[in-house]
């Protein structure tokens, strides 16, 4: 049984619980990336529910999602330095939690390596690792430690571990200290007389369901505009004009009182608003184009990004699943987040 000891007080055979919570981003996907990760340990004397680390580390080039998971991988070994036993995983990225739970199947070969990763460092801890997707605004220390890192291009706050493995210097570790007193902690009988020393408090962490019905509404529209593309070497680096359509997917759990995750039309109107930034104009003096090409990649990007505010403003229980751009009857880009 994991057991909280050296720089963090002696040792007690406590069961320990703890939050982690985990974000990781790119400024180009793929392009200078960071992860972020913040860990608190639940009633560890003062500590109780107060973030005891928190940690950035930059990537030099890497997608979103391979940043996401580089902030799981380095939360989770991180939280198995410290000793903890029980852990619940919290992370704004849907996919990731998805395919940790097994909901959803992984199939970019980069991701199912670090998604193997991060199965076989939580089969380490001694109680299953739960997972939970929250909103971005739920999760905003380990995003601020991302954005951290990637700004210094360096690491940033406090860990036990180094994103590259390496042991962090003991001056850069809180001093941890467990007050004594009686125990009062919940675990099951056979464990019950292995706890000494401590007295905690340790709030019972939901486990989310790992089998639900998942919803998914996809809407299509359209928009003319014409663009050259600067430094490509065939004709598209001349002007010219296209017919883009655009599908928007959103998914969720949560049906309203009479069935329904989001109304079609809302969801058209949501993204007609979108493609009215583009419609007729000239994309490369059209924000944000003048400074990027107009590629079917960057677009996706761009229509997520007017897509996801409009959503947040409005609803919490949907949320983006996929961008599609055919800039011809056969020819589609998908873009995922």
């Amino acid at each position: 049984m994991a057991s909280a000891s050296g720089t963090h007080g002696d040792t007690h055979d406590v069961r320990v619980r703890a939050i982690l919570q985990t974000d990781g981003g790119s400024r180009g996907n793929p392009g200078l990336a960071g992860c972020g990760f913040e860990l608190r340990v639940l009633g560890a004397g003062d500590l109780k529910g107060a973030q005891v680390l928190g940690g950035g580390w930059s990537i030099p080039r890497a997608t979103n999602n391979v940043a996401e998971y580089s902030a799981l991988i380095w939360g989770l070994e991180n939280a198995l330095r410290w000793g903890v036993d029980e852990l619940e995983v919290r992370a704004d990225s849907q996919l990731m939690i998805m395919q940790m739970i097994g909901r959803y199947k992984v199939k970019n070969a980069e991701l199912v390596v670090l998604h193997e990763r991060a199965l076989a460092i939580t089969a380490r801890f001694p109680y299953p690792v739960h997972f939970t997707h929250v909103r971005r605004e739920y999760n905003k220390e380990a995003d601020r430690l991302a954005n951290a890192a990637m700004d210094a291009m360096g690491p940033a706050g406090t860990f036990l571990i180094g994103f590259d493995g390496s042991e962090a210097p003991s001056s850069a570790l809180p001093e941890v200290t467990f007050a004594p007193g009686p125990v009062s902690v919940e675990m099951p009988p056979s464990r019950a007389s292995d706890a000494c020393g401590t007295q905690l408090e340790l709030p019972h962490i939901q486990e989310p369901e790992e089998v639900f019905d998942m919803y998914e509404l996809t809407v299509k529209d359209h928009f003319d505009a014409a663009h050259a593309l600067t430094g490509h070497s065939g004709q598209c680096a001349d002007l010219h004009g296209h017919t883009w359509d655009v599908g928007v997917t959103v998914e969720g759990t949560q049906l309203d009182d009479i069935g329904i995750l989001y109304d079609f039309e809302a969801l058209k109107a949501d993204l007609k608003d979108v493609l009215a930034l583009f419609d007729h104009t000239y994309l490369n003096d059209t924000p944000p184009f003048a400074s990027m090409n107009s590629t079917a990649e960057n677009m996706a990007r761009v229509i997520w990004d007017e897509m996801e505010r409009r959503l947040a403003a409005k609803v919490e229980k949907v949320h983006l699943s996929e961008v599609d751009i055919w800039e011809s009857p056969i020819a589609k880009l998908a873009y995922r987040r």
